[in-house]
């Protein structure tokens, strides 16, 4: 199947500390493929190009090995300061981004790295609903509850580089009249935080 290719890009956030999990979450197996490159790619068979993934200095080789040399359209971005929070990760995606492309694209798609069932079809559908109007910043809503991913206009960019700390983008996307998709699809709001998360992850899906 060919895949169409979107005008926007991707950041993938990686660069978390699994606190709650104990270790690194992201390296997990589901369907025998690591969490994080599940992420990616739902990105790149969305067609988005390229997908920043955004790592701590200090990432494992075995997270770095999930993520890299599997497509050319998969970029790593260290995150020097990941520890001060999800902030610093968003930010350093964007920063390359604006580094990136001498025209900035018209926003970008930003997905998590612990939301293993989301798919292409979902990136898809919440991309061309976020084409209609791409002032707008866009997420999915499942059963009334915002999901994942979300997608920041290219105007909120520079908002976006001005957060600090653990601050998450809700502000941002307020500010930029989110707009919610509805979906059914749950993927949106599952993630995996907890070891309980992924065991049950796992008795739905195979190792």
């Amino acid at each position: 199947m060919t895949t169409t290719r979107s005008p926007l890009p991707a950041i993938v956030l990686a660069a978390g500390f699994s606190r709650r999990m104990g270790r690194c979450k992201l390296t997990l197996t589901l369907d025998g493929e690591p969490l994080v490159r599940r992420a990616v790619r739902a990105a790149l068979d969305a067609g988005l190009a390229p997908v920043l993934v955004t790592v701590r200095p200090d990432a494992s080789p075995e997270l770095l090995e999930a993520v890299s040399g599997f497509d050319a359209r998969v970029e790593i971005v260290p995150a020097p300061d990941a520890h001060l929070g999800q902030a610093e990760s968003l930010k350093a995606g964007i920063r390359r981004l604006v580094s990136r492309f001498a025209c900035p694209p018209p926003g970008t798609v930003v997905l998590l790295g612990d939301q293993p069932l989301v798919g292409a079809e979902l990136v898809r559908e919440l991309t061309a609903f976020y084409l209609q109007k791409p002032e707008c910043a866009a997420a999915p809503a499942c059963d009334g509850v915002r999901g994942n991913p979300v997608i920041l206009p290219a105007g909120a960019f520079g908002d976006t580089l001005l957060l600090s700390g653990d601050k998450g983008a809700r502000g941002i996307l307020a500010a930029f009249g989110l707009r919610l998709m509805p979906t059914n699809d749950t993927a949106a709001i599952t993630d995996v935080d907890t070891w309980e998360a992924y065991e049950s992850l796992s008795r739905a899906k195979p190792l």
